[in-house]
């Protein structure tokens, strides 16, 4: 790996269309961790959710995703994780839920700009993280929570 990064995601990190918080449930985080080989475009991630529940939504291939944006900004989806699945609850009837594996480009989010997918379509690399990973974030969003439940800036 030519990188490694992790997040804390919070309701208070989301942001809505409007560019104002859009809080999601006060009970939810989550861990996102990644690892990252920029020179064969590959990336490992390690996801936990903790009170993330329902279904999930997004207009991306999945509600899952590593975008583009500062904090306190709207972000571009680049990469697009499979959501995680519930695999157990705590002793406080926490769900819990994980997503964990490798992703290698190109990658596609099924969201345009002009008419190009903002994954690799658009010029997006892993490189473009290593060189400037806090103008990227990581979220998941539900129907319930469309904004995002959490987010986190890497």
């Amino acid at each position: 790996f030519t990188s490694a990064f992790s997040s804390r995601g919070v309701p208070g990190n989301v942001i809505g269309k409007d560019g104002k918080a859009a809080f999601g449930p006060s009970n939810a985080f989550a861990h996102f961790g990644y690892k990252i080989n920029s020179k064969e475009e590959i990336i490992c991630f390690d996801i936990r959710t903790v009170n993330v529940t329902g279904d999930y939504h997004s207009h991306v291939f999945t509600a899952t995703h590593i975008g583009q944006g500062a904090a306190g900004a709207l972000g571009t989806p680049r990469i697009a994780f499979p959501n995680p699945v519930h695999v157990r609850t705590d002793h406080t009837g926490a769900e819990i839920r994980e997503s964990k594996g490798c992703l290698q480009g190109p990658f596609m989010t099924n969201f345009t700009l002009n008419g190009v997918d903002t994954g690799s379509n658009s010029g997006f690399t892993l490189s473009q993280i290593e060189a400037n990973p806090s103008g990227f974030l990581t979220d998941t969003h539900t129907t319930d929570y469309i904004h995002g439940a959490v987010r986190g800036q890497l």
